[in-house]
Formats: C-alpha cells, sequence, structure tokens
C-alpha cells in the first residue's frame, strides 16, 4: 500500500480534502491540527477519497470532527467521494452514510492542491489525538459507543501514563 498523505485546497467557501494512500494515525496530528485552524469562512467541504486505500478508525474520528465544524458552521454535511466497497463498507459500518453525502464519483475538477505537513509528535499529543477522534466517533450512534468503548478505555488509560 501506498504511504498515506492527506492534500487539500481551498476555493472562496469551500474545502477539498484530498486522501490518497493508506491513511492510518501517524498523520492524524497534522489532520487534527489543520482542522482546528481552518479559516471560519470555510462551510463547505468535500472530501475526495478516489486515491484512498484505507482510512483507519482514528482518521473517521477525524471526519465525525470534520462533521461537526461543518454542522455548526454551514448544516451541510461533508461530501465524501468513494468509490471504493472496502471503503464504504467502514463507512457503512460507522454510520457515516446516515450522516455524509456519499458519492461514487464527482464532475468538479479542483487543483493546486498544498500537501498537509507531516507533522512531528510526542507519544503523549499521538494519544491524545487518538482519544479525542474515537470519542467523536463514538458520538455519532450507539453502535458506535459500544465499538469503540475498549479502544478509548486503553487510550485514556496511555494519555494518563504519558
Amino acid at each position: 500500500m501506498q504511504n498515506g498523505k492527506i492534500l487539500y485546497t481551498i476555493c472562496e467557501n469551500t474545502c477539498i480534502i484530498k486522501m490518497v494512500g493508506k491513511i492510518i494515525y501517524k498523520i492524524s496530528p497534522g489532520f487534527n491540527r489543520f482542522l482546528q485552524k481552518i479559516d471560519s469562512t470555510v462551510n463547505i467541504f468535500i472530501v475526495d477519497l478516489i486515491e484512498a486505500e484505507y482510512l483507519d478508525s482514528t482518521n473517521l474520528g477525524l471526519l465525525a470532527k470534520l462533521l461537526s465544524i461543518s454542522n455548526l458552521r454551514s448544516g451541510v454535511p461533508p461530501i465524501l467521494i468513494s468509490p471504493h466497497n472496502n471503503i464504504n463498507e467502514i463507512f457503512k459500518n460507522v454510520g457515516f452514510f446516515k450522516l455524509f453525502t456519499i458519492v461514487d464519483s464527482w464532475k468538479n475538477s479542483y487543483s493546486n492542491f498544498m500537501e498537509l505537513p507531516q507533522s512531528t509528535y510526542t507519544k503523549a499529543n499521538l494519544c491524545e489525538v487518538m482519544l479525542q477522534a474515537h470519542q467523536d466517533l463514538s458520538q455519532l450512534n450507539e453502535e458506535n459507543k459500544v465499538q469503540f468503548e475498549n479502544v478509548i478505555t486503553f487510550l485514556n488509560k496511555e494519555v494518563m501514563n504519558t
């Protein structure tokens, strides 16, 4: 699998996030920092997963955070572009089809993407990001609360020990 990276471009009030390769927890601190600092005038979000191979639960949690940001700013759910059955199955299992607009293709083409910097992080920082992401994911529905309860308990202990 290709190493993961996240690209983005902003056009007026719209942010297009492009995920490429294997999107795993190691890149989540940079993605989290981006979501925290994104300009408040941006209120429409599109996530292009056409070149993504896999998303782990931490990054699913960060997509849940993106959903919260989008709901607060515009009330319009982010659009997830995903033609991949394996990723769509994950989305189905965590309830994303009920909360996001998910399509398998997109006709608009955007350019001038910039790569999110790979941020350096401490174990404590990474654990905090992972914990918050899983908490956000678990708050989406009752099934996720049950599914991620043990992960959240483990990460809580890790955060307290770092």
